[in-house]
């Protein structure tokens, strides 16, 4: 699995630069960055899930040979 890539921009707008903009935007910011990160839940989810049927569906080598 590949990590999201763009966490880091988004945990550096949302604590760095948006507080400096004002609380009103920091926590605007905090809004979106809650979004982001159940996205990104979600697309990380959905990446297991696929690999976990992809592993379930290869045979199994600790039966031996058939």
């Amino acid at each position: 699995m590949s990590p999201v890539p763009w966490a880091v921009e988004a945990e550096t707008l949302v604590l760095g630069l948006l507080p400096l903009a004002g609380a009103r935007a920091a926590a605007g910011g905090l809004l979106v960055a809650l979004a982001f990160y159940v996205i990104a839940t979600v697309v990380n989810l959905r990446r297991m899930w696929r690999i976990a049927r992809r592993l379930d569906r290869v045979p199994s080598l600790e039966a031996g040979p058939p």
